[in-house]
């Protein structure tokens, strides 16, 4: 009884480890840059018209002061656009896929600092 009891667990334990083994690795995850040129293109065709001079409230790209770069790094801020700080007729950019928003934010950040870069 002892003995079969001792195979019993045996196999179990084998079973246990051979079906731990057999499970496949996890896709690693890739990291890829930001594409600036890519970011500028979006910021051109969905944001320029605003946020070059500063129409509707909206900061401009030209004045760092008037950009929370905090902000810019909070995950899905574009999405939320037409709720941030109350802006008046902000259009939702919610068709944006998540690299192509930090493309996006990554240009905008660039330019703010190329402009003052205590920002």
């Amino acid at each position: 009884m002892v003995q079969l009891r001792a195979k019993c667990a045996a196999l179990f334990l084998a079973s246990f480890f051979l079906g731990a083994c057999s499970t496949p690795a996890p896709e690693p995850v890739v990291i890829r840059q930001p594409d600036l040129l890519h970011g500028k293109a979006i910021f051109k065709a969905q944001c320029a018209s605003c946020h070059e001079q500063g129409r509707k409230n909206a900061p401009s790209i030209k004045d760092a002061e008037e950009w929370d770069i905090q902000t810019l790094k909070a995950p899905g801020v574009l999405a939320r656009h037409g709720t941030l700080r109350g802006t008046l007729g902000a259009p939702k950019i919610s068709t944006l896929s998540t690299a192509d928003e930090v493309d996006v934010l990554t240009y905008i950040e660039g330019q703010v600092n190329e402009i003052d870069p205590r920002y």
